[in-house]
C-alpha cells in the first residue's frame, strides 16, 4: 500500500478524522508521542492486532501497549488495581510512564501475547489525544519501526521504516522526549522497572516509598 504523511498542522481535522476512520476499519496508523512515534491498531480488533506484528516483523511473545486518552479508562481493561497505580498517575501521568497490571479477560490475548497483564499509557501528546478521544476505544500499539531498528522520533524516520507498510503517518514533528517511555509493573512486589526513561527509579521510589527493582 501507499503511505501518506498528513502534516497535523496543515490540516489537524482532516489528520484526525483520517486517522479514526482507518482505525475503525481494521488499519494501523502511525501517530506521534511526546516519547517516540507510535504504530497502533484497534486494541479489540484481533486481526489488526496480528497485522502490527507482521509490519514491524515483531516476535509474537512481545506484547503490546494500552494507549488510552483517559484515566477512567483504565478499569475497563485491568482489574485489581493498587492504590499506587492512581498515586503515581496523579503525579506522572499523562507522561512517558508505562504502568503494567493485572488484565481483565476481555483482553485479547494477541495484545498481550498471552500474559495475564497489560501495559498502560496515557501519552502527553494533543494530537493522539484528539485521535483518541474521539476513537472512543483503546489503541495496542508500539513503537512505530521494524524490530531492531532505531525508535522514530519524526514522521521522516517511521516512513523510512514503515514505507508502503501502513496507510497514514501523522507528522507532528520531532518529538519533545526522544526516548523511549519508562515501563513499571506493580503486578507484584518489589515493583519491578522493566525500561528506565525519564522517570527514573529514584523518582518513583520517592513517589511510592517503595523499593523497586530494575531490571
Amino acid at each position: 500500500m501507499e503511505t501518506v504523511i498528513i502534516n497535523a498542522s496543515e490540516q489537524p481535522i482532516e489528520a484526525i478524522y483520517q486517522a479514526v476512520n482507518l482505525l475503525k476499519t481494521g488499519f494501523a496508523i502511525v501517530f506521534p508521542t511526546e516519547t517516540v512515534y507510535g504504530l497502533g491498531v484497534n486494541l479489540f480488533d484481533e486481526k489488526a492486532v496480528r497485522c502490527i506484528y507482521e509490519i514491524k516483523s515483531r516476535n509474537f511473545t512481545k506484547p503490546l501497549t494500552a494507549h488510552l486518552c483517559d484515566i477512567g479508562l483504565v478499569s475497563e481493561l485491568a482489574e485489581n488495581i493498587p492504590d499506587e497505580f492512581y498515586h503515581l498517575a496523579d503525579k506522572f501521568l499523562p507522561g512517558p510512564l508505562t504502568i503494567i497490571l493485572e488484565k481483565k479477560k476481555a483482553i485479547p490475548d494477541e495484545v498481550t501475547s498471552g500474559l495475564n497483564t497489560i501495559g498502560i499509557r496515557i501519552p502527553d501528546n494533543e494530537i493522539f489525544r484528539k485521535i483518541s478521544t474521539l476513537f472512543g476505544r483503546p489503541i495496542a500499539a508500539t513503537s512505530a519501526n521494524i524490530s531492531k531498528i532505531a525508535d522514530s522520533i519524526s514522521a521522516e524516520q517511521a516512513y523510512t521504516s514503515l514505507k508502503d507498510k501502513v496507510p497514514m503517518i501523522i507528522d507532528g514533528g520531532e518529538t519533545v522526549l526522544k526516548i523511549s517511555s519508562t515501563v513499571l509493573s506493580l503486578v507484584r512486589k518489589p515493583y519491578e522497572i522493566f525500561r528506565e526513561g525519564i522517570i527514573t527509579k529514584s523518582m518513583i521510589e520517592n513517589e511510592l516509598g517503595n523499593h523497586c527493582i530494575l531490571l
